[in-house]
């Protein structure tokens, strides 16, 4: 049996979309919160991008000296990402707290900037010998595993779900699981990556105020831990939760 213990953290990132007109990513770089400058203190690059091309490709890109940090800035949205790989293993909402922290300094210093749309995105991993038959074993009945499931090098599965989250409306929650290799090496870890956004088609009809962003981030990193413990409960009664 997996368990959600075995996972440690490798990747965080909190995604904001832009309401309305489009964003000019240089005039987010010259306005940047006075918060960020000792987090992205790395020389800043600037993209040159076509008009025409789409408009969710970052031109600007802000990171931290030792490339643990980082800002992606497009004309659409903008990413805050953490990178989570290190001897010690950070906690989960107090990183999502902190990029919530971030996106709100820029509602405040920007009054002409709104988000119509919040995503977060979780990266675990954990190292597991023959992974793919660890997965299997995980989710499948035993007559697959007799038969065309008997030994897999690879494994993946992906559940999608719609949900109220915490009151704050729906949201989409995907679920990626997968084998992976790390360099050369064969399979060796599995990959969890977790997706929680608000629906694409309410972006243009809602607008998220400071103490909103604070609240979903927070709403969702307790909505992590929670359906990670689902998939790989670290006691039976874990599986209902």
């Amino acid at each position: 049996m997996i368990r959600a213990t075995e996972f440690r953290l490798s990747r965080i990132q909190a995604s904001a979309f832009f309401a309305g007109q489009q964003v000019r990513p240089a005039r987010l770089l010259v306005s940047m919160p006075s918060g960020w400058t000792s987090v992205y203190d790395g020389d800043p690059v600037s993209l040159p991008i076509p008009p025409d091309a789409p408009a969710e490709i970052p031109s600007v890109i802000l990171s931290s000296t030792d490339r643990r940090q980082a800002a992606q800035i497009s004309r659409a949205r903008l990413d805050l990402i953490r990178d989570c790989e290190g001897p010690q293993e950070p906690v989960l909402a107090t990183e999502l707290s902190m990029l919530a922290t971030r996106l709100v300094e820029l509602l405040d210093r920007m009054p002409n900037v709104q988000f119509g749309r919040l995503a977060a995105i979780v990266a675990r991993i954990a190292e597991r010998a023959n992974p793919g038959i660890a997965l299997a074993q995980q989710f499948c009945q035993e007559r697959w595993l007799r038969g065309p499931l008997n030994r897999p090098e690879g494994f993946e599965l992906h559940a999608h779900k719609v949900f109220d989250l915490s009151g704050s409306g729906a949201v989409n929650s995907w679920m990626r699981i997968r084998t992976v290799k790390l360099g050369n090496e064969p399979f060796g870890n599995i990959l969890v990556e977790q997706d929680i956004n608000t629906p694409a088609e309410e972006a243009e009809a809602r607008r998220f105020t400071s103490t909103d962003v604070t609240a979903w981030y927070d709403a969702a990193a307790q909505q992590f831990d929670q359906v990670l413990s689902m998939y790989f409960p670290n006691a039976p009664s874990d599986a209902g939760v």
